[in-house]
């Protein structure tokens, strides 16, 4: 990846914390220069694993973090809320000696906390927590509706107003809300009906790419493997026929047509600059 003047590296899961040579990782990744983050559930932050973590100097380490409601929050993610608000609690007091590591949270905005969304973003303004705003997708396993989390036109009223608060807050406090306005903007049509602002072209699989669990080699998570890392090298994949077919179709939105950030935040690499901005 270094080799290929790769400039961020995402961990995510799955669960990262579950991995036995995650520090080990961190501290390779941060060797050669490469701009980090992890993406935990927070379920396992009170555990030993988190000073290792915090020692390996991941530039950003991110709770996924919905509602500071416990019912809508085990509803959603089917654990208990408490153990999270702890695991948060000592991340950012064991922080205080790793001042190079922004805690930060990633909330996904859906049917089931529409009303809760601006209580939890107050809770991480209070803390000093950037957020980040995600809208609840279809699962990646299927391409799926997930049960009782999505939105109706019935819901528009609601997102709009949450929208427009968001947009106010990041007005007022930049450093508040990771999100730019154009993608906060799109997120009401996005929950609602899947649509995407019109002209809008997909530009992830030129600058970022995806290796899952298995090595496989994705240019979006939706879509089916370009190749795998145990028998092909990752520059022969990059710039590969099935590669370029890919991203073709991408452009032109022959896919399951999301609203992630790494494909949205108006191009990839302003996106990536906003998320280095922050953990600054």
């Amino acid at each position: 990846l270094a080799e290929l003047q790769v400039r961020q590296i995402n961990i995510a899961g799955g669960e990262p914390f579950l991995h036995p040579e995650l520090p080990q990782l961190l501290r390779h990744i941060r060797a050669k220069q490469i701009f980090c983050v992890v993406v935990t559930n927070g379920t396992l932050l009170k555990s030993g694993r988190l000073e290792s973590v915090l020692e390996a100097r991941p530039d950003v380490l991110a709770v996924s973090l919905d509602t500071l409601e416990p019912a809508t929050y085990r509803a959603i993610r089917g654990v208990s809320l408490l153990g999270v608000l702890e695991g948060l609690g000592k991340a950012l007091e064991e922080a205080r000696r790793f001042p190079e590591v922004s805690i930060q949270v990633s909330a996904v905005l859906s049917k089931a906390n529409i009303e809760q969304f601006i209580s939890l973003v107050d809770f991480c303004r209070a803390i000093g927590v950037p957020i980040g705003v995600a809208p609840m997708h279809p699962t990646y396993a299927g391409n799926g509706e997930p049960e009782g989390l999505t939105c109706t036109e019935a819901d528009v009223p609601r997102l709009r107003a949450v929208i427009e608060q968001l947009i106010r807050i990041k007005q007022e406090d930049e450093g508040a809300i990771t999100n730019q306005i154009p993608y906060l903007e799109g997120c009401v049509d996005y929950l609602v009906s899947r649509k995407l602002p019109e002209g809008f072209r997909c530009t992830a699989g030129f600058t970022s790419i995806m290796v899952d669990h298995e090595l496989n080699v994705k240019n979006c998570p939706w879509m089916g493997p370009v190749g795998n890392l145990r028998t092909q090298r990752l520059a022969g994949l990059w710039s590969s026929e099935a590669c370029n077919r890919q991203r073709g179709d991408m452009l032109n939105l022959r896919c399951t047509k999301c609203w992630q950030r790494c494909a949205t935040e108006s191009t990839s690499r302003e996106w990536v600059e906003s998320l280095m901005q922050s953990a600054r």
